[in-house]
């Protein structure tokens, strides 16, 4: 009986390593990328010899959550590897949604690629049009594409009038509330903080455009030079040559989301945005709360202050701050 239990499992063992080993459907070779999924940040560290060199990857996933849509595809980064491919040479993925439309491609070449010297501190760069051996993992920028709404797209590989398979991407949308006056204020308290943000798409054809805005408060500046509220968006935009057209429900959901964001100077955002405090603003505040402690300043007086100045609660993380609240319905907190 053992016997027979052993002989199966090399059975199986072979049935296994020759579904592995075989070639991809009508005789076709395995693709020369692999697709490995989004990331959002990747970074280089090059401490010490080269062979001890590596990639920092963060927010690796086979989906990339956003809080708009349409979305630049440039703004997101892919992790690839590529098989024996040569310097310039260029490959173009195309995207499919559920029924099989194509939705988008982009196009992506790989512009360098370094051989490390093992026994030094120094990377070469391998020359134009000589070709990398055996894998080589890349964290690409696809290149500017206008992605109109979220789904699970079908990522093929287009390359010498051939196309295969890859894998599944998923682009999803996050939605958001409004957000509460308590948020609003938790908000506040980033030095980082957008005071709003600003979203514009146009056409390249007829030229139109659609130009919205979401912030902490509405803007009457912005509005005057033409900018929409994103909660007074309409359901669709349409440019007039019909070319560029797709639903707001995605912005009108979602873009205030960007302000919870704290937005350093290497996030790039599909946007523009204005801070809500400058440097000098920062020390200014600092400076005032200074003052007030060594003055031994009223517990009523510190309380407005700092009510005032929410900044100063951002070492705790806040998601909403609250002053005063009731407590049952005979007292009210201390701060």
């Amino acid at each position: 009986m053992q016997g027979e239990i052993t002989d199966r499992t090399e059975v199986e063992t072979e049935e296994k390593f020759a579904i592995k080993s075989r070639p991809t459907a009508q005789g076709a070779s395995a693709p020369r990328i692999a697709l490995l999924g989004w990331c959002e940040r990747a970074a280089l560290i090059q401490n010490g010899p080269s062979a001890l060199w590596h990639t920092n990857i963060l927010g690796f996933s086979a989906n990339r959550v956003s809080h708009i849509f349409p979305l630049d595809l440039s703004n997101h980064l892919v992790a690839l590897a590529f098989y024996d491919i040569r310097v310039g040479e260029s490959f173009t993925l195309e995207f499919y949604d559920p029924a099989g439309v194509k939705a988008f491609e982009t196009t992506m070449t790989l512009a360098s690629a370094p051989s490390a010297e093992y026994t030094g501190r120094e990377l070469k760069q391998i020359e134009q049009g000589n070709h990398v051996p055996g894998w080589f993992t890349v964290i690409a920028q696809p290149a500017k594409t206008l992605v109109l709404k979220p789904d699970q797209y079908r990522v093929y590989l287009a390359h010498d009038g051939h196309r295969q398979y890859l894998e599944d991407l998923g682009l999803i949308h996050a939605t958001l509330p409004s957000f509460t006056a308590e948020q609003v204020t938790a908000i506040k308290s980033d030095p980082l903080a957008a005071k709003w943000i600003r979203a514009r798409y146009k056409c390249t054809e007829c030229h139109g455009e659609l130009r919205t805005y979401a912030g902490l408060e509405r803007s009457l500046h912005s509005e005057s030079e033409g900018w929409t509220w994103s909660q007074n968006l309409s359901e669709s935009f349409t440019c007039a040559c019909g070319k560029l057209s797709f639903s707001l429900h995605h912005l009108k959901t979602g873009l205030h989301g960007l302000l919870l964001r704290k937005i350093t100077a290497q996030d790039k955002l599909p946007g523009y945005f204005v801070r809500l405090y400058e440097k000098t603003t920062l020390e200014e505040y600092c400076r005032q709360l200074n003052e007030l402690i060594d003055k031994v300043t009223p517990e009523e007086d510190m309380q407005n202050f700092l009510e005032a100045h929410p900044i100063f609660f951002n070492q705790f993380s806040p998601q909403q701050i609250m002053a005063k609240k009731p407590v049952l319905s005979q007292y009210v907190a201390d701060s």
